[in-house]
This record gives C-alpha cells, structure tokens and sequence, in this order.
C-alpha cells in the first residue's frame, strides 16, 4: 500500500508546472473555503458566485504590480460578462426575483375601475 501511494503522489506531482502550488490536503481546502466564507459574510449584498473569482486572491501572493496589470488588463465589463455566462444568477438574485414577479403581475384598476 506504502509503495502505491508513494507512486501516485509521485505520478501526480509530474503533472505541476515549474514553481506551481497546488493543494495537498482537504485541510488546506477547508481553511482556504473559511477564509472565503469570511470574505462571503462580509460582502453579503454581492452574492456569492461573483466572490468566486477571489479564491484566486487567497492563495495566491499578490503584489501592486500584479494587481495593477490585472485590473488593466481585464475589464470589469468582462468580469461581470464572464459571471453571468459561467456562474449564472446567485441565489440571492433568484430570490429577489421570486419576491418582486408576484408584484409585476398585480393588475391596476384605473380611476374608472378598469384594468389598465
């Protein structure tokens, strides 16, 4: 059993790139997605699936300069794009959508008791 194990991690570590990260541990993953849970309950009003995209953010090291070229380089336009096409609406979103339909359908009766 030793000497399988010791053959995956080995097979799977071939599979990095030069320099690369990657998660070796469901403890790592479980500290990583309570950070972002804390990030989540202080951004309630964003909603969660466009807070996905900060994942990156906590694992990674950020410098200005990596920051600045980031934000040069893509557009929030394309981030709000690229939510909408992957991620689709949050959950928050579908609520509030439930909530306000019943008030568009309400029918309004007029000065003469017609619906307008």
């Amino acid at each position: 059993m030793r000497q399988h194990l010791l053959a995956f991690v080995r097979a799977e570590s071939f599979k990095a790139k030069a320099n690369e990260r990657l998660v070796g541990s469901s403890e790592v993953l479980e500290s990583v997605l309570g950070r972002f849970k804390q990030l989540e309950h202080e951004q309630v009003k964003s909603g969660f699936t466009g807070l996905l995209l900060s994942l990156a953010a906590l694992v990674s090291t950020t410098t200005p300069e990596g920051i600045h070229t980031a934000l040069e380089r893509v557009r929030t336009k394309q981030v709000v794009a690229w939510c909408k096409n992957t991620l689709g609406k949050s959950v928050q979103s579908q609520r509030w959508e439930a909530l306000m339909a019943p008030q568009k359908l309400e029918q309004k009766r007029n000065q003469l008791g017609k619906v307008a």
